[in-house]
């Protein structure tokens, strides 16, 4: 059951990221088409896959077929995803996610993280709701804190003053 919804996650999280376009998956490393739901061309990517069998290694391109970027998935010893990077085509990475899981394998702890904006951290419940936010500045400083408390929200800046 873990190892599914590891699966599930890592593709439900590509297909977010990358546009949700159709695609089929083809041999190890060989360039596929990304299609809408018109059969237009919307880009390529090529798939690589750890000894598990678990994708490693994403490489996207556009419609015109210039290399866009690049994604790296990490796992635990479960397989269940524990990280997910994205780099540009120059090799400068943009952002990624992580993710911990209670012993049931159901998801924790989220977190997004870019150079640019700094980094978002949600913890879930043991229902899969979101019950803090942490959202950091791109010096690592907390600047803002939200805690769902009886059904509401609360937030709180970075010294854990509330706002309202």
């Amino acid at each position: 059951m873990k190892r599914i919804f590891s699966a599930m996650l890592a593709v439900l999280l590509t297909a977010i990221l990358f546009c949700g376009c159709s695609s089929h998956t083809d041999a190890e490393g060989v360039k596929v088409e990304l299609l809408d739901d018109n059969g237009n061309v919307t880009g390529y990517e090529r798939r690589y896959h750890n000894s598990d069998g678990l994708l490693s290694r994403l490489d996207v391109y556009d419609a015109d077929d210039n290399y866009d970027h690049y994604v790296l998935y990490e796992y635990d010893d479960d397989d269940r995803l524990t990280k997910e990077s994205t780099y540009r085509a120059d090799g400068i990475g943009d952002f990624y996610y992580t993710y911990s899981y209670n012993d049931d394998g159901e998801v924790i702890e989220k977190g997004y993280y870019t150079a640019y904006e700094g980094a978002t951290v949600m913890l879930y419940d043991d229902d899969g709701n979101i019950t803090e936010v942490y959202s950091y500045d791109n010096g690592a400083n907390l600047y803002l804190h939200e805690v769902k408390e009886d059904g509401e929200w609360h937030m709180y800046d970075g010294e854990d003053n509330e706002i309202n």
